[in-house]
């Protein structure tokens, strides 16, 4: 049994904060990085260039299965391919015809290949280079809009969704934070229990697969279980306060706010 605080009493602070044209014109340059588009090109391949190839994997002589592919598209220094195979195509033009050496990596994933040198016969026939200037209407349209401005429109509306997003998510720590600071009373011991269980499983699980929390690094076990059995006496709590505050208002979720949340 407990008393949830008068929510009138609670205050909180949301941030907010305005796009910048600025924020803008950074997205914008980065999209036209990624859909830059590319132009046909006279001379040799750079860092940077599309080339077209035909090409044929070889161990000892013997083509291998996997290894063989007409019309690839390749950015050079995408790093789509195996190290070595792109940095050779450096310098190559429509019609050459170069010889790759390469060594598969010990980690590859075909068994078969791993650590083995093998060789690419290829040809390639286009090479392309980014497209020069800045983004215009055309190629706005390119990517489905009506207009270089209409882009920035849509650029500028996805920042502010990013932001209200954020700004969401502070005012929601900093209510937990003032509701558990707010409180204290008896926790049923065996939710605890179940909610420690859970996050330290989670924990473990995080640890075997090479993801632990770098802020754990150099604690005890036993100063982490504190730390962590902290944390789910505070997801008790304020689990337990919301479903009280829910049932006195008599707030209600209903079939269509789960499935919004489930498809989100």
């Amino acid at each position: 049994d407990f008393e949830p605080v008068d929510l009138k009493t609670v205050s909180i602070t949301r941030p907010t904060a305005a796009v910048s044209e600025e924020q803008v014109e950074t997205a914008l340059k980065e999209l036209a990085q990624a859909h830059r588009g590319f132009e046909d090109k006279d001379g040799a391949a750079a860092e940077g260039d599309e080339i077209t190839l035909d090409f044929v994997g070889k161990l000892d002589g013997e083509a291998f299965d996997g290894g063989s592919a007409e019309g690839a598209r390749l950015v050079i220094g995408s790093k789509q391919f195996i190290p070595g195979f792109e940095e050779q195509l450096v310098g190559a033009k429509a019609g050459d015809t170069p010889v790759l050496n390469v060594n598969f990596p010990d980690d590859y994933p075909a068994a078969n290949l791993k650590g083995k040198a093998a060789t690419f016969e290829t040809k390639v026939s286009l090479v392309r280079q980014p497209k020069q200037g800045a983004p215009d209407d055309a190629w706005a349209s390119e990517l489905g809009f009506d207009s270089l401005p209409a882009l920035k429109d849509a650029l500028k509306q996805r920042i502010e969704g990013e932001h209200s997003a954020q700004s969401r998510a502070k005012a929601k720590r900093s209510l937990f934070d003032a509701f558990d600071a707010a409180h204290d009373f008896d926790l049923p011991p065996r939710m605890v229990e179940a909610e420690f269980a859970q996050i330290w499983r989670q924990v473990e699980q995080d640890r075997t697969a090479g993801r632990a929390d770098p802020s754990d690094d150099g604690k005890s076990e036993d100063d982490l279980k504190a730390e962590y059995r902290d944390i789910a006496e505070r997801r008790v709590r304020l689990g337990l306060l919301l479903a009280e505050i829910g049932r006195r208002h008599d707030i209600k979720v209903s079939d269509e706010e789960v499935g919004r949340a489930i498809s989100a």
